[in-house]
């Protein structure tokens, strides 16, 4: 009985090697849109339109929106990079890398809606 079971923990390790690894998760951000006025006009108006386009947005106050995008999203929607710099931590000795957009466009689809697009390390 021992042996049986040896082999077959042995069969289990075998096959867990041979199975492919789960792929990573894609990077998520949260981008946020500053709107332009009038806010309670816009903000319905731009759901819509990512909505059609496949993006989904989360108003965060009254005059701003959130997406939560991957990189290739944001590259694809804004033509923006998402790039990483290193800053000094507020709560303590070091360096840590914080993502910013790089270059980043409105589309003129959304001009008149959107007043810029940026990342909040704080809210993100």
């Amino acid at each position: 009985m021992r042996k049986l079971a040896s082999k077959l923990s042995a069969s289990l390790a075998l096959a867990a090697l041979l199975l492919p690894a789960p792929a990573p998760a894609a990077d998520k951000y949260t981008v946020f849109a500053e709107l332009l006025p009038p806010y309670r006009i816009h903000r319905p108006a731009l759901a819509q339109a990512l909505k059609k386009e496949g993006y989904e947005l989360h108003a965060e106050s009254d005059r701003e929106v959130a997406l939560i995008l991957t990189a290739a999203q944001i590259r694809e929607l804004f033509r923006a990079k998402v790039t990483y710099r290193r800053v000094g931590k507020s709560s303590g000795p070091g360096m840590a890398e914080e993502a910013y957009l790089e270059a980043g466009a409105i589309p003129p689809r959304f001009a008149r809606y959107i007043r810029r697009v940026y990342f909040d390390p704080q809210r993100s």
